[in-house]
């Protein structure tokens, strides 16, 4: 009996911000996956995973770790230690309120599931995990602390532990706290911390507790051909037909992003009108105006604090400066910032002298190294402060320039956006 067909949507085949089932890269050039593999045959050591916004850091540990098999913490939710332990009993399920029972049949359940990425010694060890009865008569209890459940648990039961987004932990001495408590728990589990490399791990680095016990991984951006390779998977899906190579073409746009990636392909798909898979085979066209596509897409997703790093701080009475350009535009230092990011585009990180020398292009002067570094670390504050839940757009540490955010990135390159200064 012939199996019928299902359509698949579009969105759930270039996934923008998730784990994309349908078109995961493993990139194996790279040896990301194997090297995380050969981390978790070690005992005692700390994984710390970094590398740029939207490089896919976390879809590459979610891929091998899901969250159904694993701990997962998000670090923007952390605001006291006790929120870790918590976090963690929360997930396990496990209580911190011991409870006996005269009751017949209660106890520990085994529960269990295989997820596809996971590797296999991995899941034999962790095995079931133990639910437990939640419905026993009590003749007796105790509360005992969350840290002492968590340990307890981990001792039968080595689940993996994954802190997201660990340089959301602004607190200095939080994260040092954190640092211990990821020292306590690799003695009975894999720890997976990651963050983007610019604030990265220096407090676990940095900790003589933790000298030989941190295994580090870098995620560099992402390659043409590899970024390629997501439209290949996903028009596959989709059973479209790219004879004009649509999609490296989008991947030369994405600046190494698969995040970028994905969302240029779903908005190529969308606007060719087609939302699910066919059972025929489509071609696929291109836009009638490359320049059109790219800044509409570029312009739905304007990074909600660029219009502040584009003002800078306010003003203390002083007006800034507004620089004349050899094109008779006029601008200030943070236009200038703005627009040599820019051309130094699809580059995302570089020494502020760099940047300096790049703005030669555009001005006759440019502004000073100190008028520069301290525009630059104003921007980095206001990005900061703007992060929201998200990572901070642009950072500016050790004299080095980051675009943390290539959504940045892409909307200086082909969005709808003008020069601060007197002309705008």
């Amino acid at each position: 009996m012939r199996k019928k067909f299902e359509p698949i949507d579009v969105s759930d085949v270039f996934v923008a911000g998730n784990y994309p089932a349908h078109t995961y890269n493993p990139r194996s050039g790279t040896h990301l996956e194997s090297e995380i593999t050969s981390y978790l045959r070690q005992r005692g050591k700390c994984l710390v995973i970094s590398g740029p916004s939207k490089s896919g850091k976390t879809v590459l540990v979610e891929h091998m770790l899901p969250r159904s098999f694993a701990v997962w913490i998000s670090g923007n939710r952390l605001r006291t230690i006790e929120d870790v332990w918590s976090a963690i009993v929360d997930q396990l399920d496990a209580y911190t309120e011991v409870s006996r029972s005269e009751s017949e049949g209660s106890g520990v359940a085994l529960e269990g599931s295989v997820t596809v990425g996971i590797p296999e010694f991995l899941q034999a060890k962790v095995g079931a995990r133990p639910t437990f009865d939640k419905n026993e008569a009590i003749a007796g209890r105790h509360v005992r602390s969350a840290a002492s459940t968590v340990l307890e648990y981990l001792a039968h039961t080595p689940v993996p532990i994954v802190i997201d987004d660990f340089h959301y932990i602004e607190d200095e001495g939080l994260r040092k706290q954190v640092t211990l408590v990821v020292k306590e728990l690799i003695l009975a589990t894999h720890v997976i911390l990651i963050a983007v490399p610019h604030v990265a791990f220096d407090p676990v680095r940095d900790s003589p507790d933790m000298n030989g016990r941190v295994w580090g991984v870098r995620v560099e951006p992402w390659e043409v051909q590899e970024l390629a390779e997501i439209a290949v998977d996903g028009f596959r899906v989709l059973n479209l037909i790219d004879a004009d190579g649509l999609g490296n073409k989008l991947a030369e746009a994405s600046l190494g992003a698969p995040f970028i990636m994905q969302q240029l392909c779903q908005d190529l798909v969308w606007a060719n009108n087609i939302y699910e898979s066919n059972l025929s085979t489509l071609p696929l066209s291109p836009p009638s105006s490359w320049p059109v596509f790219f800044r509409t897409v570029a312009d739905r997703h304007v990074p909600g604090i660029f219009e502040k790093l584009k003002q800078g701080p306010p003003t203390r009475g002083q007006e800034r400066v507004n620089r004349p350009l050899k094109d008779g535009r006029r601008t200030d230092s943070y236009g200038a910032i703005l627009l040599g990011v820019k051309s130094l585009s699809p580059r995302l990180e570089y020494h502020y002298t760099v940047l300096s020398k790049e703005l030669e292009k555009f001005f006759s002067e440019v502004p000073k190294n100190q008028q520069l570094t301290s525009a630059l670390g104003h921007m980095a504050e206001i990005a900061r402060k703007g992060r929201g839940t998200s990572d901070a757009a642009f950072a500016y540490k050790d004299d080095r320039v980051n675009v943390a955010d290539p959504f940045l990135a892409f909307y200086l390159q082909y969005g709808s956006w003008t020069l601060p200064g007197p002309d705008a």
